[in-house]
């Protein structure tokens, strides 16, 4: 796997691209570089795979952080909950990674040639397997063909049609599979819900109607929350508090806010309401909280 990861970085160094998100050579693929921490931004409707090369991806839920390291892939139904927020880090630096991009024409169509249903025993068995080294390595050397067909200008519409349509019969067949299918099944039947969750996301700090989102969208108020719930898991305001709150923990994880800071910062007006929801939610006040993870984290390293 080293030896695959060592050529990807020196093929990719090859094609000479600028620092932060360019063209990798292919229509569906992105080449990421960052010299420092960066914010991966997405959109709840995006479909895709991050493959990390170099550095790190972590990303923070409410039900706690995981960290992708060199070698290995997420997709991005990963950061699809609700308050998921993933960072690049470039340590080492630079972090340097892969993001093949595709639609949900392109995973349906590849479905059908496989004669595969949604409840199919390749999803059940891909949704009970952990990613193992040869699930990663499989990536790896797919990833590592299309760079270097990037690399030698041998890019044409039928290979490029070809290599994706491998990519995602990979994934598919792949630990992530059930997840994947399932991400493309919520897109496809809820894109206008999904357009209001990323309004959410990047507006969770304001104060917002739901009948007037419900209107936006021609529903009813009980239509809308039902839908909206079905689609996301929680209702509108629901999922605003899970955003603030999550924020709200990574920010004095990460930034060292206080408590009363913090609060102010996603949107509350009331410190004691922020406290009662966070203790709700993590099941302990915040500062009690962030003590007890930092304490975990010093246990984990010694």
């Amino acid at each position: 796997m080293k030896k695959i990861i060592t050529s990807l970085c020196s093929a990719i160094e090859e094609l000479n691209r600028p620092e932060g998100e360019s063209n990798s050579g292919i229509a569906y693929g992105t080449l990421h570089c960052y010299r420092d921490d960066t914010v991966i931004a997405s959109s709840t409707q995006d479909t895709f795979a991050y493959l990390i090369i170099n550095g790190a991806v972590r990303i923070t839920q409410q039900s706690g952080v995981v960290e992708y390291s060199s070698g290995q892939y997420f997709l991005s139904s990963s950061i699809k909950g609700v308050a998921a927020h993933a960072i690049a880090i470039a340590t080492p630096s630079p972090h340097l990674a892969l993001r093949f991009d595709f639609t949900v024409e392109d995973v349906v169509a590849v479905l059908l040639d496989m004669e595969v249903n949604f409840t199919s025993s390749v999803l059940e068995k891909s949704a009970s397997l952990e990613v193992g080294s040869q699930d990663q390595l499989s990536f790896l050397e797919l990833a590592l063909r299309i760079v270097n067909l990037a690399k030698s200008g041998g890019v044409n519409a039928f290979l490029e049609k070809h290599l994706k349509r491998e990519m995602v019969y990979n994934i598919v067949t792949g630990p992530y599979g059930s997840s994947f299918v399932q991400d493309i099944l919520r897109i496809r039947n809820a894109r206008d819900i999904y357009s209001t969750n990323d309004w959410i996301r990047s507006n969770y700090k304001s104060v917002f109607a739901v009948d007037e989102l419900a209107e936006q969208l021609n529903m009813s108020v009980t239509s809308f929350h039902r839908k909206f719930k079905a689609a996301i898991g929680m209702g509108p305001l629901q999922c605003q508090k899970q955003l603030r709150l999550v924020e709200a923990r990574r920010l004095m994880l990460d930034e060292d806010f206080n408590v009363t800071d913090v609060a102010l910062e996603v949107g509350y007006e009331s410190l004691s309401q922020f406290s009662r929801e966070y203790r709700k939610m993590f099941g302990l006040p915040p500062q009690k909280d962030i003590r007890s993870i930092r304490s975990k984290g010093t246990d984990n390293k010694s």
